[in-house]
């Protein structure tokens, strides 16, 4: 019987967390090659099995030739051009979420989002040859009404929970283009609030640690832009941040792999993927780190001070961090992020796509 693949994916992980040592570590990857294939041997199949040539996906997805040519061979950088191509391809919703999540390495579609919601009304639709036509049409008409809607009094009731839950369950069920619109049109305040809970989170993040952009790239400032463009154009424009950036961003707040989990979950996307060669080692790290240093994680633990007789005091003792950086000579001299960078440069595992690797790691 068919294996199931996210048992695999949890079994997996978890044996990423037994791992004592590098040692281990790479020889698990080892033994579980088969689980490490990437994106080409993914797509490649699909496009060959669909008979797609090069051509057809640069007319569809309005990219160059040789733009749809290297869609066999490598991630495309946008978002929508995974998801066109999956429309090419014939995909159902599941498929295309699961070709974003665990291939591309981006986030689902969220209904929440209007771009997202029209894609996922297209997949439902079905298979198109000009996808890329098809989301401009939809998309056109959706900014008529939000122009109409930005017009006139915001309506009391915009924050209903119960009518944005029906509107969404209605989104997904459509039949028509002119329901499909009406149901848009409902959702509009919710898409104007999506994404608050990613930002309060990170915002509380921050606000524990004490910290803000600012401080927090205070000695890398190329690093600070990159960041402050995306938070910006996920504040004002409601445009998510990438995954990759999500990732770097968890390990400069100092968060432990199940708490960058709820971040990218709170973005609509998939937890960090112990099959993927990157991920996998940021798990391991992760993990191990955790088992030696769990003060370092946010939020800063306390420790309570216990007297030579067992006895507790009633005083709050110091932090973890003192007792157990004490005598430690790389921890102070190394923040959490940078131990991170360290270790995947160290390592001697191939970590697939370079370009992908190199543009994370600047991110650290």
């Amino acid at each position: 019987m068919k294996g199931n693949p996210l048992f695999e994916t949890r079994a997996f992980s978890l044996e990423i967390g037994k791992c004592e040592s590098q040692e281990e570590y790479e020889q698990l990857v080892q033994e579980h090659q088969k689980l490490y294939t990437g994106w080409s041997d993914k797509i490649r199949p699909l496009m060959i099995d669909k008979g797609l040539t090069a051509a057809q996906v640069a007319q569809g997805c309005e990219v160059s030739e040789s733009t749809a040519a290297s869609f066999v061979r490598k991630i495309p950088a946008k978002r929508e051009n995974v998801i066109m191509l999956a429309l090419m391809l014939g995909l159902d919703l599941p498929q295309t979420n699961h070709l974003l999540t665990r291939w591309a390495k981006f986030q689902e579609l969220y209904a929440k989002n209007p771009e997202d919601a029209i894609w996922i009304y297209l997949l439902r639709k079905g298979s198109t040859q000009t996808p890329a036509q098809d989301f401009q049409r939809y998309f056109d008409r959706y900014q008529e009404l939000y122009q109409a809607y930005c017009d006139e009094q915001a309506p009391k009731d915009k924050d209903d929970t119960m009518k944005t839950h029906f509107a969404l369950h209605q989104l997904l069920t459509v039949q028509d283009d002119q329901e499909f619109m009406q149901q848009m049109q409902a959702l509009i305040p919710s898409f104007e609030q999506g994404y608050q809970q990613l930002i309060d989170y990170v915002d509380q993040v921050m606000e524990g640690l004490g910290e803000n952009l600012n401080t927090l790239f205070e000695n890398n400032p190329s690093c600070r832009s990159r960041y402050y463009t995306q938070w910006r154009n996920l504040r004002k424009k409601r445009k998510l941040p990438s995954r990759e950036y999500l990732v770097a961003l968890g390990l400069h707040l100092q968060l432990s792999s199940d708490q960058i989990n709820h971040l990218l979950h709170l973005a609509g996307m998939g937890p960090l993927c112990p099959k993927d060669r990157l991920e996998g080692a940021i798990v391991f790290y992760l993990e191990e780190l955790y088992c030696q240093f769990p003060s370092m994680f946010y939020p800063l633990s306390q420790l309570e001070v216990m007297d030579y007789e067992g006895q507790q005091e009633t005083e709050k003792g110091p932090s973890v961090s003192e007792h157990i950086l004490l005598g430690e000579d790389w921890l102070p001299k190394e923040d959490f992020a940078e131990y991170v960078r360290r270790r995947l440069e160290e390592t001697n595992i191939s970590l697939g796509d370079s370009k992908m690797v190199e543009r994370f790691l600047q991110l650290l």
